[in-house]
This record gives structure tokens, sequence and C-alpha cells, in this order.
């Protein structure tokens, strides 16, 4: 597990974070959009060690991204243009929203949801800002 988490060069926060909430966080509320109306936030659950190691959503486990999305990518209008395959390929999901995958870009860390039409949109800048803008 360790060995996974050097290849992806995950933040030291995220790792606290499972270190911290062995089950995980289910149902917090983050606004991508202010950070402060929570009447307009999403629903997020951030997966636990096992999970992330689970075999749900395809042949691999749940952090890797179900190859059969990757086809689909459609990079929301607000987006860099640098999002393709093998970026997406290398993305390691760490929760849900809604039916999105909840994941860090390989390239910065940032936070993104991909969904499983392909759809893809950045929501946070950095791991810390994301926990440190949701509401439990």
């Amino acid at each position: 597990m360790k060995e996974i988490f050097k290849q992806y060069k995950l933040p030291t926060s995220y790792l606290e974070l499972l270190d911290k909430y062995k089950n995980g966080l289910s149902q917090i509320l983050y606004n991508s959009e202010d950070n402060i109306n929570f009447d307009e936030a999403l629903f997020y659950d951030l997966w636990s060690k096992e999970t992330l190691f689970e075999y749900t959503f395809s042949d691999c486990p749940n952090y890797q991204i179900p190859l059969n999305i990757i086809n689909e990518i459609i990079i929301d209008f607000k987006e860099p243009d640098y999002f393709n395959e093998k970026i997406v390929k290398n993305m390691f999901a760490i929760g849900l929203q809604d039916s999105g995958f909840l994941c860090f870009n390989p390239e910065d860390n940032s936070l993104c949801v991909l969904y499983p039409d392909g759809f893809i949109t950045t929501i946070a800048s950095s791991f810390d800002f994301f926990i440190n803008n949701i509401k439990e």
C-alpha cells in the first residue's frame, strides 16, 4: 500500500487524513465556486484505505479510473487544455461526488471530478484547500 501511495506522490495531508478517519468521510459538503455558500454545496465521500483497494467499480482497484471512461473525456470549458488520456489514466481516485470519481490530477495534485460520461472538472487547487473548506 505504501508503495502505491509513493508511486502516485500523494499529499501528506491526504495520507494523514486516511490514518485519522479509518472509515473515510461521508457526506461532506464542499462548494467549489465560493467555498462559503454551503446551500449550493455538493456532497462528497472520501474513501477509507480499505475502500481504495476494493474492486467495486471495475476489474482494478477503486483508486484506478475505469478504462471505459477514458475514451469519453470531455473537458469542462473552464479547464486548461492539458487533460489527456495519459493524465486521466494516472489519476488517483479518492472518493465520489454523486456518480463522479473524486481524483488527484497527477500533474499538480489538484482535485478533479471525473464522471462516467467522461466529463472532467477541477474543483480545488489542492487537497489542503479542499479539506480546509468542507463542512461535515
